[in-house]
């Protein structure tokens, strides 16, 4: 295989792997892990967070803790909404520091919210709300 070859496939590669985490969505230097909470979408697809365009080649946004707006579609396929394919709501709540958020709906319940992922099990606490969008 010509070197050339490989060498180009190695920083596609870099390039592609770089793309897939946690997208900062604020100015500034990095914070840490500790200082930040993270949001993730599941059913759902992110547009915006914070005003900053959320790039769809993240798995997830990085956010300072505090007051954090979601702009989301709901992907239909994923829930029995009768909402919309095109409509995008807002999700307001309040981003706790070292927290990280799954941004879904339990089944059946007709809301999409913020819900606190577990540490222990490492899926959506369905207990633990940050904030609700509720269908009307």
């Amino acid at each position: 295989m010509n070197c050339n070859i490989v060498g180009n496939l190695a920083w596609v590669m870099i390039f592609l792997l770089g793309g897939c985490g946690a997208q900062r969505m604020y100015s500034g230097a990095g914070q840490g892990s500790r200082h930040v909470a993270i949001i993730y979408a599941h059913g759902v697809a992110i547009h915006r967070v914070n005003g900053i365009p959320f790039s769809a080649n993240s798995n997830a946004a990085e956010v300072l803790p505090g007051r954090t707006e979601v702009l989301f579609t709901i992907n239909s396929s994923n829930f029995t909404a009768r909402l919309e394919d095109t409509a995008a709501y807002k999700l307001v709540f309040n981003a706790e520091e070292g927290k990280e958020y799954s941004v879904t709906t339990q089944r059946g319940d007709g809301r999409v919210c913020a819900w606190e992922i577990s540490a222990v099990t490492g899926k959506p606490d369905f207990g633990k709300s940050a904030g609700c969008f509720t269908r009307q």
